[in-house]
């Protein structure tokens, strides 16, 4: 299971905003299936446009259930280190320490790619639910992470350099 990072669509880069941050309503009547070919379509437009890396690998995968449908975006492969190394040590010291730490979890990289990725799938989805009232009305259920298989490998290869010393400095840390 990925682990959920909480993206913030708002702090967005501009260049993405304006390419993907408007909806689509004519898309939304479109299957789950065509939708998630139309997200890597526009996957495709923003390594062209240059808001993700071109060696960036996205898993986008469709899923239909008795409840709905679900789209997932998963990193899978990324020229740039996804989890921040200060965070794992913070985490690695002091595991039960939840959700205090000095450090942010992701680079700015990672956080910016998965922004990029959620505004993308944003623009084919509409959610008019009310929880309040148990009520849930979306076009699909997405989720936009990074794939866990990539993010434990990840984890295992910072901690055996962290173990054996070495400092490791990505050139972009989480602000």
């Amino acid at each position: 299971m990925a682990t959920c990072y909480n993206i913030d669509r708002q702090t967005a880069p501009t260049e993405a905003r304006k390419l993907f941050g408007e909806t689509k309503p004519d898309k939304m009547r479109e299957s789950t299936t065509e939708i998630a070919r139309l997200i890597r379509e526009d996957i495709k437009a923003a390594k062209k446009a240059g808001l993700l890396p071109k060696v960036l690998k996205v898993s986008v995968r469709r899923d239909y259930f008795a409840g709905g449908s679900s789209i997932d975006c998963m990193i899978t492969k990324a020229p740039f280190l996804c989890i921040n190394p200060d965070y794992l040590a913070e985490y690695d010291a002091n595991p039960h320490q939840f959700g205090s730490y000095e450090a942010k979890p992701l680079t700015v990289a990672c956080y910016r790619a998965l922004q990029v990725i959620q505004l993308i799938v944003d623009q084919y989805n509409y959610d008019n639910s009310d929880s309040m009232t148990d009520y849930f009305d979306v076009n699909f259920y997405d989720h936009v992470s990074i794939h866990w298989e990539y993010e434990s490998n990840e984890k295992a290869q910072i901690r055996a350099a962290l173990a054996h010393g070495l400092k490791i400095t990505p050139r972009e840390m989480a602000a």
